[in-house]
């Protein structure tokens, strides 16, 4: 090494990235809702898991198919939440390569529908 020249320590670079992330998780106050709370969108918005049971129900009266999976949930523009919500469109005949639709469902804070679309369609082998 010449003289001057800085050696570095990457195991000291490493302790140093996960020194915030060891205060936060020493740190005072609860990381997931206390009882009887829930988390909200906004003021007065929609717990994500009121959304969540709203999607799967509102998927399945518009499509008239049963949901098979969650795959995404967000905070959206109206104070409420936008969800992914995979389809059962079709059951496989043979095997397990049924085929899937996705579908986006947005809400208000409210609950109120505000967005409702049609991302995918895909076999659930070629996920």
């Amino acid at each position: 090494m010449s003289a001057g020249a800085k050696q570095i320590d990457p195991f000291a670079e490493a302790q140093s990235l996960a020194a915030p992330a060891a205060a936060a998780a020493a740190a005072p106050g609860p990381a997931t809702p206390a009882a009887g709370e829930s988390w909200k969108a906004e003021a007065g918005g929609m717990a994500l898991i009121e959304a969540l049971a709203l999607a799967s129900r509102t998927a399945e009266e518009l499509t008239g198919r049963a949901v098979d999976a969650v795959v995404n949930s967000e905070l959206n523009a109206h104070g409420g939440w936008t969800i992914d919500i995979d389809v059962l469109e079709a059951k496989a005949k043979m095997g397990t390569n049924d085929l899937l639709c996705c579908y986006r469902i947005g809400f208000g804070a409210d609950g109120s529908l505000v967005g409702y679309s049609r991302l995918r369609r895909y076999h659930r082998e070629d996920g």
